[in-house]
C-alpha cells in the first residue's frame, strides 16, 4: 500500500496535490475534448480519494479507543455520508433550475 512506502502525510499531500490537477484537467475543458476531460478528471478524483482519504480514517480510527472504535468509525461516516446527500442534492437543485 502507497501509505507504509512513503508515509502517512507524504501521501495526504500527493493527494492534496492530485486533487489541484483534478481541478486543472477540469479548467481544460474548453481546450482538449470532452471525453480526454472527462476520463483524466475522473482518474485523478479517484486516486485523490485513495491517497488522501484513507490515510485520513486510518489516523482517526487510531486516534480512538479501541472500545470505542467501531462506534465512533461508524458515526463518523454516518455524519459525512448524511452531509454529502444534502450537498448532492443541493447541487442537484441549484444545477437544474440555473442556466
Amino acid at each position: 500500500m502507497a501509505v507504509t512506502r512513503i508515509g502517512l502525510k507524504r501521501c495526504m499531500a500527493l493527494g492534496t496535490f492530485l486533487y489541484f490537477l483534478f481541478f486543472c484537467a477540469l479548467a481544460l475543458k474548453g481546450w482538449l475534448p470532452v471525453p480526454v476531460v472527462g476520463i483524466s478528471s475522473l482518474l485523478l478524483m479517484a486516486t485523490w480519494h485513495i491517497l488522501y482519504w484513507t490515510p485520513y480514517h486510518v489516523e482517526f480510527a487510531e486516534s480512538t479507543s479501541i472500545r470505542r472504535r467501531g462506534d465512533r468509525t461508524s458515526f463518523h461516516i454516518l455524519k459525512s455520508s448524511f452531509l454529502d446527500s444534502i450537498d448532492g442534492s443541493h447541487i442537484l437543485v441549484v444545477n437544474c433550475f440555473t442556466d
